[in-house]
């Protein structure tokens, strides 16, 4: 999940894989860093500060419902850290990624890395994919997915996109 604000949806993937996925090693990560939004020069500049949360107050809500050995929430600078928080868990592989967070520093720092670990038939949901609010998301997903197909959901406001990988 990136881009967990208060962390409706990761909560949401925790809940899923306690309950269908009961005997599996399955983590659910959920990255931000808290603070509400950073536009740079080609982002929506109206979302600046907003989307900001309490981590410790989402971490206590994970440990309460017996939840934080599966949901393993990680507050960073995704513009930063990302990268060197993959190369220290080299065995990390996605079958599923949540990308909530139309920042393109955001975007370009996560996108190519978490596409390069996901799995044969892996998915990438996409909250802001041909959205005014975020205007860079379609151009930085196309450039690494390939040949995959991007679905449209069109009978929903949000997410709007998700593709899956099989090239």
């Amino acid at each position: 999940d990136i881009g967990t604000w208060k962390g409706a949806s990761f909560f949401s993937f925790v809940k899923f894989v306690s309950l269908f996925e009961k005997n599996s090693q399955t983590l659910v990560y959920g990255f931000d860093w808290f603070k509400g939004m950073k536009p740079g020069k080609n982002d929506v500049d109206a979302y600046k500060g907003k989307y900001s949360a309490n981590y410790k107050g989402i971490s206590n809500l994970l440990k309460l419902q017996g939840l934080d050995k599966i949901g393993k929430l990680q507050n960073m600078d995704l513009t930063k850290n990302f990268k060197d928080f993959l190369n220290k868990n080299k065995w990390l592989r996605f079958k599923l990624v949540f990308i909530d967070c139309g920042i393109e520093k955001v975007l370009k720092n996560t996108i190519p890395y978490v596409w390069s670990r996901m799995v044969k038939d892996g998915i990438i949901i996409l909250d802001h994919y041909n959205a005014p609010w975020s205007p860079t998301e379609s151009d930085i997903l196309d450039k690494y997915i390939g040949k995959n197909k991007i679905q449209q959901l069109d009978f929903v406001r949000q997410p709007t996109a998700f593709v899956q990988k099989k090239f």
